[in-house]
């Protein structure tokens, strides 16, 4: 994609010193230096995880904080969602159905219950847009960023904080390795469906360190799970059967009960 290049060539220098140096690009290629260390999704602890926030608050979240982003919010979660959920029911409808016991609207009912004004009301900075372990290299002098998103709502400049917090929160739980290995459980019977899916005990504490990270700074956690609720919901059409059809499922289990 062309305008996919041209934007994430463009968004490398916004996230200069954070993402390695794009050394050449054309129409449908970029590359980047080759930076040394290790995967953080291999090397997260809790204590590893408090300094990387802390890291990414001082040289990112902190840039780009006094612009109104509410329009951009509404467009990337209230205007994707609603195009991500057509294309998963492909013209179908969804229904109130029982999930892991408990009687779960449909998702438009769900939907209607966020308070839309709160929800996009967001903390305006540099962020990189896809922040999850495996998009961060734990280096020998701190931290690289890579693969990071083209746009936020097609700004290039800013998004929104809750984002990157809610990615991050979405991928300690949503873990890829453990994804990969099928260790997400997604079944359907008359009285419904139960999904779950494995936890790493080691980036459950990660993740607590991550929600005390955001108490601490006076931000909004309610915000971050209903964010990462949204999240699941909007990559369900992304993925093949039946992951596409747990994540649609977990995402409004998830969804309506943070509401």
């Amino acid at each position: 994609n062309s305008k996919l290049v041209e934007k994430r060539v463009k968004r490398a220098e916004c996230l200069a010193g954070l993402v390695p140096k794009v050394a050449s690009s054309s129409k449908n290629f970029y590359m980047y230096k080759f930076k040394s260390g290790d995967l953080f999704s291999k090397t997260a602890t809790p204590s590893k995880m408090r300094k990387f926030l802390d890291w990414s608050l001082e040289n990112m979240w902190s840039i780009n904080s006094n612009v109104d982003i509410s329009n951009l919010c509404h467009d990337f979660y209230i205007k994707k969602t609603n195009a991500r959920v057509d294309k998963f029911l492909k013209d179908g409808t969804d229904k109130s159905l029982k999930i892991n016991g408990e009687i779960i609207p449909d998702i438009n009912k769900i939907i209607s219950n966020i308070d839309i004004k709160w929800l996009c009301s967001g903390k305006s900075s540099l962020i990189h847009g896809d922040l999850i372990l495996d998009n961060v290299i734990e280096t020998n002098t701190g931290f690289t960023l890579i693969d990071w998103r083209q746009d936020f709502a097609n700004n290039l400049l800013v998004g929104d904080l809750y984002y990157d917090l809610a990615k991050l929160n979405h991928n300690l739980i949503f873990n890829h390795e453990i994804v990969n290995s099928g260790n997400y459980f997604i079944s359907e019977s008359e009285d419904g469906i139960f999904c779950d899916i494995m936890c790493s005990k080691n980036l459950i504490d990660c993740r607590e360190e991550l929600h005390s990270f955001i108490l601490d700074h006076n931000l909004d956690l309610e915000k971050v799970d209903i964010l990462t609720s949204l999240i699941w919901i909007n990559m369900s059409p992304l993925h093949e059967h039946p992951l596409d059809k747990f994540l649609f499922n977990f995402g409004k289990y998830n969804l309506f009960r943070s509401l």
